[in-house]
């Protein structure tokens, strides 16, 4: 068995000889009888200690950590720990898989103990997009309700309470809601947390899917929402602008980096991992758009930021001062029907509207949406592989010049060469 250096920068470099794992005994004044460091040919190195455990009649080898979590130091502390354990007639083994036992016990009486696991082993490795998304209603949503309350004692009446108060404020909201705490409980039980017999979702029936809004803004309510936007200020006003300019998801929106800019192609590329549908989607930028965005100061990676490098995460906030806005502008125009209630995505649904009152055909107006049900979903999508493009730019150009018309004269200024917005 090879010595153990005890060198950090020579640790960083063992590897297992001739492609067999091996064992570097610890050496030194300072060595722990028993400790070695395992290599094996994959790179993987784990900290082992060889000892006898308690009615056994040969020594074994117990992982104490793995290579990264603990350095040498550690390693012979929790070397000597083990064995004195021993020295003492207490199994350490045997100790570690209680203490597990009773962690999971806990885990499995702690709703929000739950979560953070959940977090870390299913939510992490989703999609980016999708993963704020369900991070989102975890803390947003399930943490308040739940939080202080012991998992098993979470009933299909609690589910049902509280999805139908989402239902009654949201029904989008409450189908996802739906989705991800029953997801959550699958994989409580999938890691044997709890028993198959106390997840509340069993025999639980998803919420009907809420009927398709179509709320469109006329063209009058187009000017009174430019106007408003004023008055919310900077970094929301742009952003909103923007979205009503691009029709594009409003996450997409918050998240633009500057990376993604082409300024003298006058183009905005949302990479896949951050679109919703999971599809990299070029969005070409009318002048109007194009000068919005290289209008903002440069603090960060992102153009939409109050810090720099932070999406814009106050939408509803920015959303209740505009339509207060809005109502202002309205009163002192002696408007005398009040604006109908309207989202955030109801401007995505605008643009779509606008540009098909410009006579562009649907399917061109989902390629500039990046949408991908309807006419260009389904079987439809397998052989509809052609982007549109040109007809794409030319559908953006007309309703950027469509929205010009409707908000009054707007001085377009954008000299793309004398403007760099790359990193």
């Amino acid at each position: 068995m090879p010595p153990l250096p005890s060198k950090k920068h020579l640790l960083d470099t063992l590897e297992a000889v001739g492609s067999r794992q091996t064992d570097y005994s610890d050496s030194g004044k300072h060595k722990v009888g028993g400790l070695s460091l395992r290599v094996s040919p994959t790179g993987k190195k784990s900290w082992v200690i060889t000892a006898r455990r308690p009615g056994a009649k040969n020594p074994s080898r117990f992982t104490l950590a793995d290579y990264g979590d603990i350095s040498l130091t550690e390693a012979r502390d929790e070397a000597r720990d083990f064995k004195e354990k021993l020295r003492k007639g207490i199994d350490p083994v045997a100790e570690k898989y209680k203490s597990k036992a009773v962690a999971r016990e806990r885990m499995a009486n702690d709703f929000a103990g739950l979560v953070e696991l959940f977090i870390a082993r299913h939510i992490s490795k989703l999609k980016p997009s999708t993963a704020i998304d369900y991070e989102r209603v975890v803390k947003k949503v399930l943490i308040p309700s739940w939080g202080k309350r012991s998992i098993v004692d979470i009933s299909g009446a609690d589910v049902i309470h509280l999805i139908d108060t989402e239902e009654s404020r949201a029904p989008v909201q409450a189908r996802l809601t739906f989705a991800v705490a029953r997801k959550l409980f699958a994989f409580a039980v999938e890691r044997q947390l709890i028993p198959s017999s106390v997840n509340p979702f069993t025999g639980l029936k998803a919420p009907a899917v809420p009927k398709a809004r179509d709320r469109v803004l006329s063209e009058e309510e187009i000017g009174l929402f430019w106007t408003a936007t004023e008055a919310i200020g900077w970094p929301y006003a742009p952003a909103f602008k923007f979205l009503l300019l691009t029709g594009q998801r409003r996450s997409e929106v918050a998240g633009v980096a500057w990376s993604e800019i082409d300024v003298e192609k006058a183009e905005w590329v949302i990479p896949a991992d951050k679109a919703k549908n999971g599809k990299a989607h070029a969005v070409d930028l009318s002048p109007l758009a194009l000068e919005i965005l290289v209008d903002q100061t440069k603090i960060g990676a992102l153009a939409f930021t109050s810090n720099g490098d932070k999406p814009l995460n106050g939408w509803s906030r920015a959303k209740k001062r505009l339509d207060a806005a809005i109502e202002e502008l309205r009163l002192k125009a002696n408007m005398s029907e009040q604006v109908p209630a309207w989202r955030s995505h109801d401007l995505r649904r605008t643009a779509a509207s606008g540009m098909a009152a410009l006579s562009f055909a649907p399917h061109v107006i989902e390629k500039t949406l990046n949408h991908t049900s309807g006419v260009t979903g389904g079987l439809t999508a397998v052989y509809q592989h052609h982007d549109y493009r040109k007809e794409r730019k030319a559908a953006m150009a007309a309703w950027g010049r469509k929205v010009e018309q409707i908000i009054g004269p707007a001085e377009i200024n954008v000299v793309p060469m004398k403007r760099d917005l790359h990193y």
